[in-house]
């Protein structure tokens, strides 16, 4: 089998490896709290988990939203992106 590299975005299928128990943690905060963040080094697997929780929180009616930070330098930054989104 011959590796598929999927740099930038997040993997799926055969590329993905399932990791239940931070899904777990991560679904047992969001339902005991108003939100998560998560941070970490890029190509580290933050998207896949995120992705895969999404699914339930939404099943189960939940508002979800979520903002990637990548690239941005300062809180100016963030603050700028979304009160004032480019066109």
């Amino acid at each position: 089998m011959t590796l598929v590299l999927h740099y930038g975005n997040a993997v799926a299928g055969d590329q993905r490896f399932d990791r239940p128990a931070l899904q777990n943690k991560l679904l047992h905060t969001l339902a005991s709290s108003d939100d998560a963040k998560m941070f970490g080094l890029r190509r580290i697997g933050k998207s896949i988990p995120h992705l895969h929780i999404i699914k339930p929180m939404q099943a189960a009616s939940k508002p979800v939203a979520f903002f990637d930070a990548q690239g941005l330098h300062s809180i100016q930054d963030l603050l700028g992106d979304l009160l004032c989104p480019k066109i």
